[in-house]
């Protein structure tokens, strides 16, 4: 007999603000947090917009010892867990310590922390390490302190999988509960990926946009970098609701598929494919979903990959079912994009407000389905899909409900 499996806490930090209230109120107000960049020389880059994170101050969150071996995404993770853990309520000293995973989608990079390390060493020729540089570069970082703050002994890891790697990491979250294996997990993503090495490599494969992201519209042209984190308490609907705990929506599916192609080019019979195995899993129909919160990177290809795929799976209720993205709004996150979205997905649907597509200009006749364009919806929402995609063919989709 499998669990039923809820979330009942969420924490997020992002270019839209510092916590979940924040962050709703720019989604709702069709905010966009893209603007210059300022962790870059612009000397040294053509494109120069970004999503930052701004305002964030970690001596308000952490101590020179536990700063010192931080780099920023790991900072940023830590202070979204630990909201989530807060606004869920879970006391772990009262719980099987054994019984809680922790399961973050691995950051594609260490951003600018790491890259001034590295100059420092090359450039300055500063031959002296710092002898706390081997826990900051660990990927796993954040999940060491949280682990130790909370006295946490479950399974522990980090799921690198591309741009899906944070969605990926709740799915996998999701099924070791729903089989018993543990109760409860927190799991989602970080990532602060404005380094000027990886920023280079987004501009030279032409990926990237010079002004803005246009999810799903005509003038679309790239997408734009951001920042921020987002993290998830999920548990067994036993244990929430035998300790009262507060239940945000229920996950009733997951699957995750590769492309096993072309490493940039995305796949519409795998991106579709991941989209049915999740409502399968879910042993959900396309009629039970109102509302899809797309990848929509805002790239052509990218977007016309994804609507042709909702269109083959949805068929003619496609038309009838609400799309939006919001990397309009926060900038592409790279692993810890999908996270962030799904927090925005399930804020919206405990508001009865579905998301807009921001900076929406011209609709494009081959993408046709209901973007939402730049102002949110007032609507109940049921059920809905989150997809996340990414570089090396990673396909992710994620099945929510309402709880009833």
């Amino acid at each position: 007999m499998q669990n039923r499996v809820v979330i009942t806490g969420m924490g997020s930090v992002s270019g839209l603000g510092l916590n979940l209230e924040e962050l709703w109120r720019s989604t709702v107000a069709g905010v966009s947090a893209i603007g210059p960049v300022t962790c870059l020389m612009p000397d040294q880059i053509r494109l120069r917009q970004a999503a930052e994170v701004r305002n964030f101050d970690p001596t308000h969150h952490f101590s020179n010892n536990e700063k010192a071996m931080l780099w920023r995404s790991s900072q940023l993770t830590i202070v979204a867990a630990r909201e989530a853990i807060r606004r869920s309520g879970v006391k772990f000293a009262e719980t099987d310590r054994f019984q809680t995973a922790l399961i973050f989608g691995s950051p594609i990079t260490l951003g600018c922390d790491e890259e001034e390390f590295f100059r420092r060493f090359y450039e300055e020729r500063k031959t002296r390490i710092d002898p706390l540089t081997l826990v900051r570069n660990m990927r796993s970082a954040p999940i060491n302190m949280i682990a130790t703050e909370f006295g946490i002994h479950g399974p522990g890891f980090m799921l690198d999988s591309a741009c899906s790697g944070s969605l990926q990491a709740i799915g996998e979250a999701f099924q070791m509960i729903r089989c018993g294996r543990v109760q409860r997990a927190v799991t989602g993503g970080g990532d602060s990926s404005l380094g000027l090495t990886h920023w280079k490599a987004w501009e030279q494969i032409g990926a990237m946009s010079g002004d803005t992201c246009r999810p799903f519209c005509l003038e679309r042209n790239g997408t734009i970098l951001g920042e921020g984190a987002a993290i998830f308490v999920l548990e067994s609907l036993e244990s929430a609701r035998n300790r009262a705990a507060p239940i945000l929506c229920e996950v009733t599916g997951f699957a995750a598929t590769r492309d096993g192609g072309d490493v940039t080019q995305p796949s519409r019979d795998r991106i579709a494919e991941t989209m049915r195995q999740a409502l399968a899993d879910a042993q959900t129909s396309v009629d039970a979903i109102d509302y899809i919160n797309a990848h929509g990177s805002g790239t052509k290809l990218n977007d016309l990959v994804e609507t042709q795929a909702i269109k083959d799976v949805f068929g003619p209720r496609a038309y009838k079912v609400a799309v939006s993205s919001t990397k309009a709004a926060h900038g592409h996150l790279e692993s810890a994009t999908g996270a962030l979205e799904l927090a925005i997905a399930v804020l919206g649907l405990k508001n009865a407000v579905i998301p807009p597509t921001v900076n929406f200009l011209t609709a494009d006749p081959a993408c046709d389905l209901d973007y939402v364009p730049n102002r949110p919806r007032e609507k109940e929402v049921q059920g809905f899909i989150k997809n996340s995609f990414g570089f090396g063919g990673t396909n992710a989709t994620l099945v929510i409900k309402s709880i009833s």
